[in-house]
């Protein structure tokens, strides 16, 4: 048994995977063509083409990393509708378009769940603390990160995948707790934190900027093992 009830955990889980389907049909910014468009690229088209295709105005301008994963989609999109899957000035979304690209949120949000129950049972600290106390304390924090309700309408209303990218800031922070960061043992989610931040820091200001700075440290500089 886990420091908190694993039936309450998926009930929650449950809960708001249950909130977030009902969001399907909602509201959704040019977000949802700029990544269906990166679907249809990254599918259809030669990899030295992914980065100068200029079909569509809303071009493949995330680093590999983000462009690899809409490669890794692609292919369970040719299942709901392959028109999603043309490159196009502008395409129309059918009603499966928009089911699957919601669903992939969704199910990309399990890593986030994932990486928030681990940090919580491993981040927080346990001095001085009754087990009744630490089970509370982590049971608050893991309510607080999944009900998330910044996240809630930026992805599922908006529409796009930052709770993948704070799945792996999560999970990049466990292993620093855990003295488990040295890339040189071949732990590579320091470069795909970094690389998520680099692209947010774009459009959405500096407030991740001191962990910025220290996962390009650990990447600029490698101490021998």
């Amino acid at each position: 048994m886990e420091s908190y009830s694993e039936i309450a955990t998926w009930k929650i889980v449950a809960l708001l995977c249950s909130v977030k389907a009902l969001l399907i049909p909602s509201y959704r910014s040019t977000d949802f063509e700029v990544h269906r468009n990166w679907l249809a690229i990254t599918h259809t088209l030669p990899l030295d083409q992914w980065y100068k295709d200029a079909t569509s105005e809303w071009t493949l301008d995330y680093p590999p990393f983000f462009a690899w994963f809409e490669y890794i989609l692609s292919y369970p999109a040719s299942l709901f509708d392959t028109e999603m899957l043309r490159v196009t000035q502008y395409h129309d979304p059918s009603y499966k378009t928009i089911l699957y690209q919601r669903l992939t949120v969704i199910l990309c949000d399990l890593l986030y769940v994932y990486a928030a129950k681990q940090f919580c049972e491993t981040c927080l600290s346990r001095h001085g603390k009754s087990a009744a106390q630490l089970h509370q304390q982590q049971f608050t924090l893991f309510m607080l990160l999944l009900a998330n309700f910044g996240l809630m309408i930026v992805d599922h209303i908006h529409f796009q995948y930052n709770g993948l990218l704070f799945g792996i800031l999560l999970l990049s922070i466990l292993k620093i707790c855990q003295g488990k960061s040295g890339m040189s043992n071949g732990n590579r989610a320091e470069e795909w934190v970094a690389e998520g931040q680099i692209r947010r820091q774009g459009g959405e200001g500096t407030k991740d900027a001191p962990y910025l700075k220290y996962l390009l440290g650990k990447i600029i500089y490698i101490s021998p093992t």
